[in-house]
């Protein structure tokens, strides 16, 4: 186990998201995030180091211990809409809790009617996302316009959790134009990817919106545009949020489209993360390894 007494918090945090990224120790990121939180000096310093504690703890597959950070978070902000988001989108596009979900929904609504403006532009863009997502999306061209709007820009303090407003509106739009089977879905999403493509954007919303494209156009049949889409994600820049997920999906993509090297090499980094998962993470990771991987390689 590494010393990492020495290191500066960015540092620290470098550590925890490189580990995650390539074939380093995972007991590496686990002291480095543990410093992270224990050296925090402020509230918003702790709640930053939680986060990514919790993000760490979803991806290596200890689901029940990665909920119970989110709700310490929740607990110690109970008026943080942002911390709200990241369940919701960690429930739909990953392996979040459902109940903590539908909780934070009920949370995000009463922010709809909130007088902090971001706080505002919070809750419509969370509510609009849950509720095209569920296929409830008959004003989403309406929101997705008013998020587009100078006033409702987020501030600094939004930003950090990746509340950008483009991101949300042309998700809603690619989200509510697919479940309405529109005859613009393609442009809508082909808009989304192209943003999220030349964007330069790091932040856990621009993760989830890139598997929301990847899910769409794989319903579209459009396995090419998927895999592009699913290969998007920069290790060293961006977020380990939803990694575990995103991996799974190009390990199934690369497979559907017989890139089996990439397939085995996404299948196996997936496989590390998830090598002391809790009992349920476990089993699934074992099933893929038997039933998904080891098929391939007896293919390849």
């Amino acid at each position: 186990r590494a010393n990492f007494s020495a290191f500066d918090r960015s540092e620290l945090r470098r550590v925890a998201r490189l580990a995650q990224a390539f074939d380093l120790p995972l007991t590496d990121a686990d002291s480095a995030l543990r410093l992270i939180v224990q050296t925090a000096q402020n509230a918003d310093a702790w709640r930053a180091a939680m986060i990514e504690r919790w993000v760490f703890e979803t991806n290596i597959g200890r689901l029940q211990r990665a909920d119970s950070i989110l709700g310490a978070i929740q607990d110690r902000d109970p008026t943080s809409l942002a911390t709200r988001e990241l369940a919701v989108l960690s429930y739909l596009y990953g392996e979040g809790s459902r109940p903590r979900a539908e909780a934070s929904m009920r949370f995000v609504r009463q922010g709809l009617t909130s007088a902090s403006e971001t706080d505002r532009w919070l809750a419509t863009c969370t509510n609009a996302w849950w509720d095209g997502f569920h296929a409830r999306s008959a004003a989403a061209h309406s929101v997705a316009g008013d998020l587009m709007t100078p006033v409702l820009k987020p501030d600094r303090r939004a930003r950090e959790f990746g509340t950008d407003n483009e991101v949300c509106a042309r998700t809603i739009r690619a989200i509510a134009d697919g479940a309405a089977g529109a005859i613009d879905t393609t442009s809508s999403l082909r808009d989304l990817d192209a943003y999220l493509a030349g964007s330069g954007v790091s932040r856990m919303r621009s993760e989830a919106a890139s598997l929301e494209a990847v899910r769409l156009f794989v319903a579209r049949g459009d396995l090419t545009r998927a895999t592009t889409a699913v290969r998007r994600r920069q290790h060293l820049q961006q977020e380990p949020f939803l990694l575990a997920t995103q991996l799974l999906r190009r390990a199934r993509l690369a497979r559907q489209t017989g890139a089996t090297e990439e397939a085995i090499a996404a299948y196996r980094h997936y496989l590390r993360l998830r090598r002391n998962a809790e009992p349920g993470p476990a089993a699934d990771a074992a099933r893929v390894a038997t039933e998904e991987l080891a098929a391939l390689v007896r293919e390849r």
